[in-house]
């Protein structure tokens, strides 16, 4: 710690050391395409004194005297620029962006006055227009203006796409399996065993500098994606000295100070995302496998291995106790600039951040069902247990980035980036009501409680270049080499269920043995090695218009090894007066001094559960960009990837699954009118099984819930895509957009019921069924006010809606179970998962004069496809609008303050069946509302 504080301190005093003169740096793009202009001329007007633009597009010019210059811009066949009244003082940088027209008939200069253009979202809504492929993107000014805390709350607000969970992303309504999202261009492992995606949650919006969401496939882009591809970009090479320091502090109405507010005793560095090996599986049974625990079913083992063994865990507290959590609270800092080293640009970014959130739930309602007769009127008596539903979660997650950029020559750069990110969620859960299964008058009263704490973890390293040869008609070459580095680690997961017999006198506790205590241990590690090359080639085969020719290769290889061992209690003594943690306790434990058997802990780990796996993926491509005419451009090629993937479970199970898929694309982009784009596209993709999809491992969620079992003999998806964009840019920062979209499924991966399985509790298990579509419409309009009158000047607004129907094939077994309970269900259903709509609203406030700005968010998506099950009708997702408020006030040049309000509507989370016209709950819990106040130094 010393050390970092030591080398912050240093990078500080390093940027600020006393000097008299000041820089200029220009930034020169094409602003047309917003390509940079490599070879640009910069040049204080009326000296000698210049420089020219490298790869980036960017010059500077040091060892300026303080006061004000005119600087002029020139590049062959664009209108030359003058910017007059450039600012230059002492010790500081005025960094600016330029952008020059093409040439005209008759070249003519350009004179303005301090055009300085920093906005990030023209930016990218330059790229936007002047991409090959349909994207939508969000810049980093735009998060910070929403107040976005991380990449997953920030990327909500592009069309089309919503958040899972606080951490998956959906675009288009498809879930993660078909939405993907990397790092920097490079591929990474998620976090989740049972997911595709990464949680974007992990990456701090302050490390961030724009996320962008393609969503048609260009040959240059990996092939494994159909909904959208999401692509974080973090800060990179800084203009000028920067630093930020952020905090803030925070209440949930429902959880901070509230004594109902569920926890557990847990390990001293909880606060930091990490267990201090408080729940470390204990180093006495580490030493025994399934084959050798010491049970008193074992033959040959003793009283005093079985005791041991059962008393070998320390904690043994199952029931969660109740204690007020404090505020939120989070803190970030960040420090860039630029120095010369070796007389070539050095740039550096560092960032820090903190953050720790509890939520928490009282009012939550867990419902299931037996299977209901066809002659049932309503689902009363088919219900198995109704309980009421309480849960706390405590959330840390914590981050450091470090950046660096170097200029080996004008036409020449290298980078290094290094990102580590912990987090932590700790759950406390219990659930009280009636277990109705044998009568619905029943008088048993059911609980269940949980304990579990998961941290995850992820560190990625990359180093990427880019060089430009001249020599070579500006030949580009870019390379990067990515190793990530991620585990998850679930320590002594806890479950108990008991009942308690009501006589109307006194409460008894019976333990059940059907589900009895359990302890979980589960860790999965994975690795993933990402290397890309891309060469781009511009030809000339038109006499004013410039073709490119693209092409290049990519290897990914990952590799996840999971572990899981389980034990259980079998409780000998099965009445039980008092507290049932007391069962737990040594003397309870084992035998006692007379020989009679207690509860006994015995291992029922599963050898499949356990499993090793592989995949590697080997890819190459052609491309070509042509502008045919003037108006139209066309952009396609195709792309070959190889998959190899392996599994191989301790129990012998293996699945393999090698395939080359040759994946063509074409793009087409038709000019309208200046500002005004007609787009279609054609795109073949895939969409590989996830390593715990091809797992044979059984699992489940809770008491009570389904099962879910892998399959080792899954294959790959096909998807064809078709998109169609209208697409208008009235003004900078305007935008008008309308598109239709169609994919078609072969072989999709569905999570299908197992009509083989048997019993009251429904297994899932994930096959490939024939095939599926979706088809859907979007829309999209950002808009300034001020043409309504100057008042509303300072005000913007955004609008953006998806519609998406779906539709997936019933397997042959699944359709027959269904027609038992339904005999005139359709033989298609929707897929899971999918949002038949996503709307995004958000209204915006800045006024520069005054420091004040705000802004109203509002999302919502439509219900979505949860469970299906062979005993009841569909149970869906239910819609949850949320409404999010933000104010800030700039209260001088480095100190501003902000006020959020999250959550605003507090609707329900809540899963629910329809049947006879009636609404049934499923499942239903509120988070309640957030609101904070932060604060922001900034120095640039």
């Amino acid at each position: 710690m010393r050390t970092l504080v030591l080398l912050l301190f240093f990078l500080t005093t390093l940027s600020n050391v006393i000097a008299q003169t000041g820089t200029i740096r220009v930034s020169v793009f094409d602003n047309e395409t917003g390509e940079a202009l490599i070879g640009a001329t910069v040049v204080i007007a009326g000296t000698t004194q210049g420089s020219v633009t490298d790869l980036d597009g960017k010059a500077a010019i040091g060892n300026l005297e303080p006061g004000s210059y005119n600087v002029q811009v020139s590049y062959v066949s664009y209108q030359p620029k003058t910017i007059e009244g450039v600012e230059v003082s002492a010790d500081e940088v005025n960094a600016f962006e330029v952008q020059l027209a093409s040439e005209t008939a008759e070249l003519e200069e350009v004179v303005v006055t301090a055009e300085i253009i920093r906005s990030s979202e023209s930016a990218l809504l330059t790229l936007q227009k002047k991409s090959p492929a349909v994207m939508d993107a969000i810049s980093a000014d735009m998060f910070s203006r929403n107040g976005d805390s991380d990449a997953a709350a920030a990327v909500r607000r592009v069309t089309g796409v919503t958040v899972e969970g606080g951490k998956y992303v959906y675009v288009r309504g498809l879930g993660d399996r078909y939405s993907k999202s990397i790092l920097n261009g490079a591929d990474i492992p998620g976090l989740d065993p049972n997911r595709n995606s990464v949680q974007l949650d992990l990456f701090p919006s302050n490390m961030i500098d724009n996320i962008i969401v393609y969503k048609t496939f260009t040959p240059d882009l990996t092939g494994e994606f159909a909904g959208g591809l999401v692509n974080v970009t973090t800060k990179d090479f800084p203009d000028r000295f920067t630093m930020q320091v952020s905090g803030s502090m925070g209440i949930n109405d429902q959880a901070t100070f509230n004594s109902d507010y569920l926890t557990y005793e847990g390990g001293g560095t909880d606060w930091l995302g990490f267990d201090d090996g408080t729940r470390e599986l204990p180093g006495l049974l580490s030493q025994y496998t399934i084959d050798n625990f010491p049970s008193p079913a074992t033959p040959g083992v003793s009283q005093g291995d079985v005791t041991e063994a059962s008393q070998a865990f320390e904690t043994n507290q199952f029931t969660p106790t109740r204690s007020a959590p404090p505020v939120n609270h989070s803190f970030s800092f960040s420090l860039g600039n630029q120095k010369e080293f070796l007389n070539r640009p050095l740039g550096f970014v560092v960032g820090l951040t903190y953050s720790r959130d509890y939520n928490f739930y009282g009012d939550g309602q867990v419902n299931r069902y037996d299977e209901v007769p066809s002659t049932a009127t309503s689902l009363e008596r088919s219900l198995l247990f109704t309980t009421n539903d309480a849960a706390s979660t405590d959330d840390v997650s914590m981050g450091g980035l470090l950046n660096l950029s170097y200029k080996l020559s004008t036409n020449s750069k290298i980078s290094f980036n290094i990102m580590r990110n912990q987090a932590s969620t700790n759950v406390a859960r219990f659930q009280d009501g009636f277990s109705l299964l044998e009568r619905p008058d029943s008088t048993i009263l059911l609980r269940n409680r949980v304990l579990s704490w998961t941290e995850r973890g992820l560190t990625n390293m990359l180093l990427k270049g880019e060089h430009n040869i001249a020599e070579l008609n500006n030949l580009n070459i870019e390379w990067q080499s990515s190793y990530t580095d991620t585990y998850m680690d679930e320590p002594d997961l806890r479950f108990l269920q008991s009942s308690v017999q009501i006589d109307g006198n006194d409460s008894i506790n019976v333990v059940s043995n059907v589900n009895r205590p359990g302890r979980y241990f589960r860790d999965m590690t994975e690795t993933n090695w990402d290397s890309r090359l891309n060469i781009t080639l511009p030809i000339n085969i038109w006499e004013d218009r410039e073709a490119k020719v693209k092409f290049g290769g990519a290897y990914t290889q990952r590799e996840r090894s999971f572990r899981e061992r389980r034990f259980e209690y079998f409780i000998r003594r099965r009445t039980f007066s008092g507290d049932v943690d007391n069962l737990f306790l040594d003397q309870n434990l084992g035998y006692n001094s007379e020989g009679q058997q207690l509860n006994t802990l015995d291992e029922v780990s599963q050898d499949g559960n356990n499993y090793d796996a592989e995949q590697l993926v080997y890819a190459g491509y052609l491309m070509f960009d042509a502008p045919v005419t003037e108006k139209l451009r066309l952009v396609g090629g195709v792309r070959l990837e190889q998959t190899d993937m392996s599994l191989e479970a301790f129990d012998g199970v293996t699945g393999d699954l090698e395939t080359t898929d040759l994946l063509p694309a074409l793009n087409f982009t038709y000019e309208l009118r200046e500002n005004m784009n007609l787009r279609g596209s054609y795109g073949r993709t895939i969409a590989r099984p996830t390593f715990r999809e091809f797992a044979p491992l059984v699992t489940f969620a809770f008491y009570g819930d389904f099962n879910q079992i892998g399959n080792s003999e899954l294959d790959r998806t096909l998807i064809d895509n078709y998109d169609i964009r209208w697409e208008m840019y009235p003004n900078r920062n305007e935008y008008v957009a309308a598109s239709v979209f169609y994919k078609r499924f072969d072989n999709p991966i569905e999570n299908t019921i197992n009509p083989d399985a048997g019993g009251t509790t429904a297994e899932y298990k994930y096959e490939n069924v024939d095939e599926g579509l979706i088809a859907g419409l979007e829309m999209e309009v950002r808009k300034g006010l001020g043409f309504i009158s100057p008042f509303f000047e300072p005000f913007r607004v955004g609008v953006n809606a998806t519609y998406i129907y779906s539709q997936v094939s019933l397997e042959a077994d699944e359709l027959s179970a269904a027609r038992f309970f339904d005999p005139d269900i359709e033989d298609t259903r929707d897929m899971y998962g999918q949002s038949p709509y996503v709307v995004n609203a958000n209204l915006d406030y800045n006024n520069f004069e005054t420091g004040w700005s705000g802004n109203i968010v509002f999302n919502v998506f439509g219900e979505r496809l949860q469970y299906f099950t062979t005993a009841l009708p569909f149970v869906y997702e239910q819609p949850r609008p949320e409404l999010n408020l933000s104010i800030k006030k700039q209260l001088n040049d480095r100190w501003s303050v902000r006020a959020r309000a999250n959550n605003l509507l507090n609707p329900a989370y809540e899963e629910t069946i329809t049947y006879r016209d009636v609404e049934y709950v499923f499942d239903s819990y509120t988070v309640g509302r957030d609101y904070s106040l932060s604060f922001t130094y900034l120095i640039e």
